[in-house]
């Protein structure tokens, strides 16, 4: 195993479309159970999001011995962890230029806004860092 590859996890911003946060093969495409016996509802789905970066953290502690501190994302994506509940705003950011600091996570990750960033979400460390593939599909 490469130490320095990035790991890579996968999650589908699609509403009721999840996918194996490993292998980004599709699990569920609704939130009706009598297609294929997978339960969940629009809350899970938007949870399924924090567990993926908290799965992507935990590789990055697998690989670097140090948790992964921050998580950078583009402004779209972004817009769905300052929705939830674990997401703490900062109101007075002194960090001019990109990526820029806009709060934290779960009380565990710096989280900073790239506009230069499309879909995918990135976590990491000073050592090694995650890739969130964030399928788009709408």
């Amino acid at each position: 195993m490469i130490k320095n590859f990035p790991i890579i996890r996968y999650w589908s911003r699609k509403r009721g479309k999840y996918v194996n946060p490993r292998t980004g093969e599709v699990i569920k495409t609704s939130f009706h159970p009598k297609e294929d016996g997978y339960t969940s509802d629009p809350i899970g789905w938007y949870k399924g999001l924090i567990e993926t970066l908290i799965d992507a953290s935990n590789g990055v502690h697998e690989r670097s011995g140090e948790d992964a501190s921050w998580i950078i994302a583009s402004a779209d994506t972004l817009t769905l962890l300052e929705c939830g509940e674990t997401f703490k705003p900062i109101y007075h950011n002194e960090n001019i230029g990109a990526p820029e600091k806009v709060g934290t996570l779960c009380d565990k990750f710096s989280l900073y806004r790239d506009d230069t960033l499309k879909d995918n979400i990135f976590v990491g460390n000073d050592i090694i860092y995650a890739v969130i593939v964030v399928d788009m599909d709408r």
